[in-house]
């Protein structure tokens, strides 16, 4: 069969050995809370995704493509029922995924809001590979909203 090996971490060499599988690099991402309450989760693939897959829950953004898996607390509390939608970046191999949410209720509050009604998570939204095949390109936000955002941003970049 297959082996798997990690390459280090907290799980060090204790996970090497058959059927065991090791850390999946996370893509470069930034995320970027605007003035009018939507987040912008940007992602940067080393190179294009294949079966790019993200879920919306009431507390993190699931992200799944071949080869890739990363969860991604969200700082706010996104809208139930609204739509979240994508925009492909210029150099294709990067998106824009934007996210309705309430900037009144920030990460923790929104997280032991979350726990103390002992739910689970449940999967308010999604988009899938054929959503991301017909994303339309979006040029930069350079307008006052971008601006007036720059004090609001939070950024978690992991090299590949």
């Amino acid at each position: 069969g297959a082996k798997y090996y990690s390459s280090g971490g907290f799980g060090g060499d204790k996970m090497g050995g058959e059927g065991k599988r090791g850390a999946l690099p996370q893509p470069k991402h930034r995320v970027t809370v605007r003035p009018d309450g939507i987040l912008e989760v940007t992602i940067v693939f080393p190179e294009e995704p294949e079966g790019l897959t993200v879920f919306l829950s009431e507390v993190a953004l699931h992200i799944r493509a071949k080869r890739t898996a990363m969860t991604m607390m969200l700082p706010r509390k996104p809208i139930p029922g609204a739509a979240m939608w994508s925009f492909r970046l210029p150099d294709k191999i990067g998106y824009t995924i934007q996210i309705p949410a309430d900037i009144s209720i920030g990460a923790i509050e929104n997280w032991q809001l979350f726990n103390m009604e002992g739910r689970y998570q449940t999967l308010m939204s999604y988009l899938l590979p054929k959503d991301f095949a017909k994303a339309s390109q979006k040029p930069p936000d350079l307008g006052p909203a971008d601006a007036a955002s720059q004090d609001q941003v939070f950024e978690a970049e992991v090299v590949v």
